[in-house]
């Protein structure tokens, strides 16, 4: 594959394209995942009663090292581990009523009342992709 990429700087310009895509890709579906959340089903004896928000602070902590060099490294430039707990930063609620109008508030809408994806958005998508391997059989 290097020596493909350093003989054809065509396909070596498509796939660093490709390869910022992807990469764009993940770090969005990695911020949505540790700020926004996942839902998680919350089971009592077997059967499913409730859903939860479940953050990830791994990913978090580690789009901030990424990001910004302070939280990675102190003024000697060792290694500082960090404990950064998004839950922590969120707002609590103090009794029952208080937490199910929070809870009510952030709950999605239902699948049906979110309008359809729009077909050439949905393709623009990957119509950006597929130029970058045109004519290419891998």
């Amino acid at each position: 594959m290097n020596q493909w990429r350093k003989d054809d700087k065509v396909i070596d310009e498509r796939l660093r394209e490709a390869e910022r895509v992807g990469v764009q890709g993940l770090v969005s579906e990695a911020i949505r995942r540790a700020v926004h959340g996942t839902e998680k089903g919350v089971y009592y004896k077997g059967a499913k009663v409730d859903t939860e928000l479940q953050y990830s602070d791994g990913l978090l902590q580690t789009l901030l090292k990424a990001k910004i060099p302070e939280f990675a490294k102190d003024a000697e430039g060792s290694n500082v581990h960090l404990n950064v707990n998004i839950a922590n930063v969120m707002p609590r609620a103090t009794n029952y009523d208080e937490w199910l109008s929070m809870k009510q508030a952030t709950l999605a809408p239902p699948p049906e009342a979110l309008p359809a994806p729009d077909p050439q958005v949905v393709d623009a998508e990957f119509a950006e992709i597929e130029p970058l391997f045109g004519g290419i059989s891998l």
